[in-house]
């Protein structure tokens, strides 16, 4: 088994790419658009600091898992990785998107959902791209042509989780792991997320995403004043059904159970 490292990781994911391949004129293309999405990724993540050999870069399709350096100074460390983010996702993205619509006439809109924890890692041996498309292998081999380094540990899944939950996009950093955040050209609000698998999790997260999580809160608080407002609703039917039929009662008192009401009749006729 090889060396445990102390690593930050980083995980990157393309917002409305399902979307993007339903397009299939579109999807034929993409290939093109990722290659320059990996390529630059690789140029963002060097020009922040990092030498090249000292991270690593897993494509996932339409994301990636990145796994950096800087656990001895997490402070520093996340202070590049804004570094990157902010010159890949602003700047080289954005460039992209204009050129492939420049090229193919194609106009779509992209976000990218970003996830940052730290902690142990194990690397595991270089891998081959694997990819029923031979377009897709082909892209991916020109941006990483000795394949990539795998890696394996729990903090790999929690910081997906991070990344799956910076919706609809922006970053979202684990607080547990990052108490204090450098200056950041980002504005960062706390925030408690539950996360699947893993429960409550202290984190910052850009504006965005702070208005999607209140807006799910509120939408969910709504959802609770529903039901309680129809439980009561159902409660108050009953008592007002109740409330009819004892009024009705009231209205139309049953006789006492001694009375003939034939025998009263007939004393009063023989009176008159």
């Amino acid at each position: 088994m090889n060396d445990t490292w102390q690593r930050v990781v980083v995980f990157v994911d393309i917002r409305g790419f399902t979307k993007l391949a339903q397009d299939v004129d579109l999807y034929q293309k993409f290939p093109e658009f990722l290659y320059r999405f990996f390529r630059d990724l690789v140029r963002s993540v060097r020009a922040a600091g990092f030498a090249e050999e000292s991270f690593g870069i897993k494509p996932l399709g339409d994301g990636a898992m990145i796994v950096l350096p800087g656990s001895e100074k997490p402070g520093a460390a996340l202070q590049q990785v804004f570094r990157f983010i902010h010159d890949f996702d602003k700047k080289k993205v954005p460039q992209a998107v204009k050129a492939f619509r420049r090229t193919y006439g194609v106009h779509f809109k992209l976000h990218l959902g970003w996830g940052i924890s730290r902690g142990q890692v194990t690397p595991l041996n270089w891998q081959g791209f694997r990819t029923s498309s031979p377009a897709f292998r082909s892209t991916l081999e020109k941006v990483f042509p000795h394949g990539f380094q795998d890696y394996f540990g729990p903090i790999l899944n929690r910081t997906a989780r991070l990344c799956d939950a910076a919706r609809p996009h922006g970053i979202v950093v684990d607080a547990e792991r990052f108490s204090t955040l450098p200056p950041s050209r980002s504005r960062f609000v706390k925030q408690t997320l539950e996360l699947k698998g893993i429960g409550p999790l202290a984190v910052h997260v850009t504006p965005e995403i702070a208005a999607e999580i209140a807006a799910s809160k509120g939408s969910k608080a709504q959802q609770l004043l529903d039901l309680v407002a129809e439980a009561s609703g159902r409660r108050s039917i009953f008592r007002s059904g109740a409330g009819s039929r004892s009024s009705k009662a009231a209205k139309h008192p049953k006789p006492p159970r001694n009375s003939n009401p034939r025998a009263v009749t007939r004393r009063t006729k023989s009176h008159t």
